[in-house]
């Protein structure tokens, strides 16, 4: 008798759990402990096992790729500061105005400084 999709489900999660900590503790013990406590070095390496495990699972089982595409405010850049002032917007409408020039949108949402 084949087993059912639901018994294999079951089965599969608790094997799949005791594999990723497997391969968190091997993780741990081969790459992370020999640094040290090195915090910047063990986030580096932390991060790059993390871009290696979705590239493989991406060669494995396929997927595609997510374009996004940002919204109009955010496709020009603009120039804010001109002559070391800092210039401190909170509102995305005063900064889309000010990008288009209107330096007089920064006052009553933001800061010049």
């Amino acid at each position: 008798m084949a087993p059912t999709a639901n018994a294999t489900l079951r089965l599969a999660i608790p094997v799949a759990a005791l594999t990723i900590a497997v391969v968190g503790l091997l993780m741990e013990r081969v790459f992370l402990r020999p640094l040290g406590f090195d915090p910047l070095r063990q986030v580096l390496l932390t991060v790059g096992f993390a871009f290696l495990f979705q590239q493989g699972a991406l060669d494995i089982w396929g997927g595609d790729n997510l374009i996004i595409t940002p919204p109009a405010v955010l496709e020009e850049s603009a120039v804010i500061a001109r002559d070391r002032s800092r210039v401190t917007i909170r509102d995305p409408a005063r900064l889309a105005a000010l990008a288009r020039g209107d330096e007089g949108a920064v006052r009553g949402g933001g800061s010049v400084t």
